[in-house]
């Protein structure tokens, strides 16, 4: 039987959908391997219970998203982002004060999940910087800046569109997409110069 990867974008503390979306993926697929993209908490009213059910999955990726990397930064003094546009400690706590301070912790989170076939991250990609030989994990450890883009950085709808760089199909969350029409650009396409695509979730504002 082939291995399905079922990819899950931003939670942000949504314990409901969440649990509705684990257990539609159990009925269908009792040996799933699910691949998070990271943002597990803010916003929504449930973040340490999200934490506390993902903790309990077992074999799951679980990757950085922006506001787990300003957690860490809050928790810690230190993160994955050094880059002069990350906020200081003093300004984080701001930051996660107005968007929702949950009691919960997270470290060691992966920054991107690659195969033979396609690659996953929280935010963003260039789609004219090439994705393989040698892979994103690789750019990222030599080049950080390319970090801050990862987790922080947005598709406009023309590159979601256009052609890319990548010989392998591209994944990530953050990027707001409402909707997925049957053939449109936005569908899922998989292959050499795939176009990138961000899973639903329930957040629908542009400041996630």
């Amino acid at each position: 039987m082939k291995l399905v990867r079922w990819i899950i974008g931003d939670i942000h503390g949504m314990l409901r959908p969440l649990q509705a979306l684990l257990g539609a993926i159990a009925r269908r697929d009792p040996a799933a391997h699910l691949i998070f993209l990271g943002d597990y908490v803010n916003r929504g009213p449930d973040s340490k219970r999200v934490i506390d059910l993902l903790l309990s999955l077992s074999g799951a990726t679980f990757l950085r998203g922006n506001h787990d990397d300003i957690f860490e930064l809050l928790l810690h003094a230190d993160c994955y982002i050094c880059h002069s546009s990350a906020p200081d400690s003093v300004s984080a706590f701001t930051w996660f004060m107005r968007h929702g301070l949950a009691e919960t912790l997270i470290q060691g989170l992966r920054p991107v999940f690659e195969t033979e076939d396609f690659f996953a991250a929280h935010g963003y990609w260039d789609v004219d910087e090439p994705d393989d030989s040698p892979g994103l994990a690789w750019r990222l450890e030599r080049y950080p800046p390319l970090r801050y883009r990862l987790l922080w950085g947005r598709f406009s709808d023309a590159q979601i569109r256009r052609k890319k760089r990548w010989k392998r199909a591209g994944y990530f969350g953050h990027t707001p997409v409402f909707n997925y029409p049957g053939g449109s650009d936005f569908t899922p396409i998989r292959g050499r110069r795939s176009c990138c695509w961000t899973p639903p979730r329930p957040c629908r504002s542009r400041g996630c």
